[in-house]
């Protein structure tokens, strides 16, 4: 593939559809940091969604919006800002392994250290740098050793981090992390704030008109940004019924099914996408929300209504 077709890709992988859950998640996000600000105390938010839902490209938003650290020239010398600091919790976690990780996301050595020894140089770190929020991605992680001692310890260390830190936390996982979150009341208390995605439906009118939105803006930037002469139209009924079977309405699953036709398209190279392309792009790729054995693109659209209807019917 050519230099020009693979910076099309990448354009088509940084683009950002603001549907309606996406763009309430950020307000949300906006909302608690805003209160944390003004009360001075942690007023935080959780993050929760299933995988492939866009908790991942909400936390990218944050982050660019807060900007990268920075240096600041003093009389007593530099400073380095940084007023983000995004961390994923290491699968199978202790308390220990994750201020750690946090820590290396200042760059600073942390070897051979006690717990108490390296909370005291985080918290020192996070007031140097004015670090005004702190993301833990894969929160779950550390809830997984699943004893109630354990559950106790992780609820307990954000409860002290908060309490600490004094700024803004932002915890980032599937549903059932919420549960575990207001199991503790005092831990519940400092995350009021609950942001939510979930994959889209077409159970309602309302749910139906902003998926046919979704799949009609990521048409609109194939056709302008890509550059593409022919396209089919996305939003017709059979097509966006196809592309709904074919993820299970999952963003992740929409956008991989996507970049693979677009790769088909661009690889044949006469400026056009086609039908076949995502039928093709349907057989190259496994994607675990769909909701079909068979190629969505091949059904007819009674076919793909009765495809969707009882794969609703079964959750």
């Amino acid at each position: 593939m050519n230099l020009m077709n693979e910076e099309k890709i990448k354009k088509f992988k940084a683009f950002t559809v603001a549907h309606p859950q996406y763009c309430e998640a950020l307000d949300t996000i906006h909302r608690s940091m805003e209160a944390t600000r003004l009360r001075g105390e942690p007023t935080c938010v959780i993050l929760l969604g299933d995988p492939g839902t866009g908790k991942t490209r909400v936390c990218d938003d944050i982050l660019a919006e807060l900007g990268p650290p920075t240096k600041k020239h003093t009389d007593d010398g530099v400073h380095i800002i940084n007023p983000v600091i995004y961390c994923r919790v290491p699968n199978n976690a202790t308390i220990k392994t994750l201020v750690t990780r946090l820590l290396n996301c200042f760059e600073t050595y942390t070897k051979y250290q006690s717990v108490d020894a390296l909370e005291f140089r985080l918290f020192n770190i996070l007031d140097t740098c004015q670090t005004v929020l702190i993301i833990l991605d894969e929160w779950q992680h550390l809830l997984r050793g699943g004893t109630g001692r354990a559950l106790q310890s992780a609820a307990d260390w954000v409860k002290v981090l908060t309490d600490i830190y004094m700024g803004e936390v932002m915890l980032v996982g599937p549903p059932a992390c919420e549960l575990v979150i207001d199991q503790h009341q005092a831990l519940a208390d400092r995350f009021p704030y609950r942001a939510r995605l979930s994959p889209f439906s077409l159970a309602t009118p309302e749910s139906y008109s902003n998926y046919l939105k979704l799949i009609r803006a990521f048409a609109i930037h194939l056709k302008e940004s890509v550059g593409f002469i022919e396209i089919p139209p996305l939003t017709d009924e059979k097509l966006l019924l196809s592309f709904y079977a074919a993820t299970g309405g999952n963003m992740r699953a929409l956008r991989v099914l996507l970049n693979a036709s677009l790769i088909n398209a661009l690889n044949r190279n006469d400026n056009n996408l086609t039908i076949s392309d995502f039928s093709m792009a349907a057989g190259q790729v496994k994607l675990a929300t769909r909701l079909t054995e068979h190629n969505p693109f091949e059904k007819t659209c009674s076919e793909l209504k009765k495809i969707i209807t009882t794969s609703t019917k079964k959750k």
